[in-house]
């Protein structure tokens, strides 16, 4: 047994085998993993036996067994800059009432012992969708120990480890591309965050899942940020409408319209805002930022 396996055993004890069992299986075979739980193998058994693709349909809200899974498996959305803080962060963090931040009843543990230890791997989202997927495929990058060092010793969707700067670099690519930063957190990681993922709306699985049912899916928090809107200078290019992951942004006569609702809270607007109208306010109703900072 490889040294990373018998840490990552350690980290769920003796009294949890079967958590182990099913983080190790997550862990090292993730792509099979997704690709049975959202039923991707079965639709494409499907399709190749001769059965046709669905028409759009009206948003359907999560039930059963999606409800039940999106407590376990769910992340919080990012700012760059608290994506970026993460990333740099030097000293050990444990957050032991973190409700506020991650509001999920399970898998929402905030430990960081082993600050500075990154991974970068291959999306599984994009790998799973295949050739038609966003690139570059290199954007999921592991947090912390002994995440780390399993992902890498078992070869996880090519994982390698890789420096701060590296790290920022490849938050800084995905920030300009438009892509949203999350923080995952999962039961089978001993409930904790262990990744920090980079999201586009066409490839992302809990993406694409919570545009299908109307945002009714809870995979994703918001950041504890809404976009904010300077009608005095916004240029009306329409731009952030399009990349909206959320569909939280209208045009109304040339003017930007916010659902404050369905706002997350990315700043990928405000990223890319080529006049500088739209900036983040902090919005407590929805929740505290996942701020390393301010939490530690």
């Amino acid at each position: 047994m490889k040294p990373s396996t018998k840490a990552f055993f350690r980290l769920h004890g003796w009294r949890h085998p079967l958590s182990f069992l099913h983080g190790y299986i997550y862990g090292r075979w993730i792509n099979t993993y997704l690709s049975v739980i959202t039923g991707k193998t079965f639709k494409r058994r499907k399709r190749k036996a001769g059965g046709s693709r669905s028409g759009s349909r009206p948003p359907q809200p999560q039930t059963g067994f999606g409800r039940w899974f999106e407590e376990r498996y769910h992340s919080k959305v990012l700012t760059h800059e608290d994506a970026g803080k993460i990333v740099k962060l030097n000293k050990p963090l444990r957050v032991d009432n973190p409700e506020r931040v991650i509001p999920y009843e399970i898998a929402n543990r905030i430990i960081l012992d082993t600050p500075g230890s990154l991974a970068v791997m291959r999306c599984p989202c994009r790998e799973i969708k295949g050739d038609s997927a966003c690139g570059p495929l290199e954007v999921c990058m592991v947090v912390g120990e002994p995440f780390v060092d399993f992902v890498v010793d078992h070869g996880t969707n090519g994982a390698r480890k890789i420096g701060r700067e590296e790290g920022i670099e490849i938050l800084e690519k995905a920030r300009d591309s438009g892509w949203v930063h999350t923080a995952w957190f999962k039961d089978a990681m001993a409930g904790r965050f262990y990744a920090i993922c980079n999201c586009c709306s066409c490839c992302c699985i809990p993406t694409r899942a919570m545009k299908r049912t109307g945002l009714e899916a809870k995979y994703l928090a918001p950041s504890g940020y809404v976009a904010v809107m300077d009608t005095e200078i916004c240029a009306g290019c329409g731009g952030c409408e399009k990349i909206c992951a959320f569909g939280a942004m209208s045009d109304n006569k040339g003017t930007v319209v916010i659902d404050r609702e369905k706002c997350f809270g990315c700043g990928v607007c405000a990223n890319l805002c080529p006049s500088g109208a739209a900036t983040m306010v902090l919005a407590p109703e929805k929740g505290i930022p996942f701020d390393v900072e301010a939490l530690g």
